[in-house]
């Protein structure tokens, strides 16, 4: 049975109450402590999966490629073979490193940012290609031009 318990006890048990889709006096007290007991294991599990999340230890979810040792000139987007070196995870400095500076580019309003690289290229016309960033400044999307 319930204890008679302070107000925190009755506040998760009101709590309780009001996520389980019951009709109306038709739960029992051993009925609402289940739920509670069950809600209490569901809040003990999402934060062991937080503290997990928030670990320093923890390896980054992404492949982080490291930085070339040359700046990468202003037409260095233009080759084919650059667009083949980003890659998901990225950083916007390991990006620029290897493309060079944007021709352009445009923040969304959820705090994607998108890089814009667009112009001529000698025989193939006018390209563009761009690489999206999400609120961290890291790839989360390349659309390489098709040269």
């Amino acid at each position: 049975s319930f204890p008679a318990g302070g107000c925190a006890e009755r506040g998760a048990l009101a709590a309780a109450v009001l996520m389980i889709p019951i009709t109306a006096c038709a739960a029992t007290i051993e009925e609402l402590e289940t739920a509670l007991r069950e809600l209490r294991t569901q809040v003990a599990d999402q934060d062991a999966r937080i503290r997990r999340l928030e670990s320093p230890s923890k390896a980054t979810p992404f492949t982080v490629t490291a930085l070339p040792t040359r700046t990468a000139g202003t037409d260095a987007w233009k080759d084919a073979s650059n667009w083949g070196r980003i890659a998901r995870g990225m950083s916007r400095r390991q990006v620029e490193s290897i493309l060079g500076q944007p021709t352009s580019a445009k923040k969304d309003i959820i705090n994607y940012v998108t890089l814009i690289y667009q112009g001529d290229k000698a025989g193939s016309g006018y390209i563009s290609g761009n690489v999206q960033l999400d609120s961290n400044d890291r790839v989360i999307e390349i659309q390489a031009p098709v040269m």
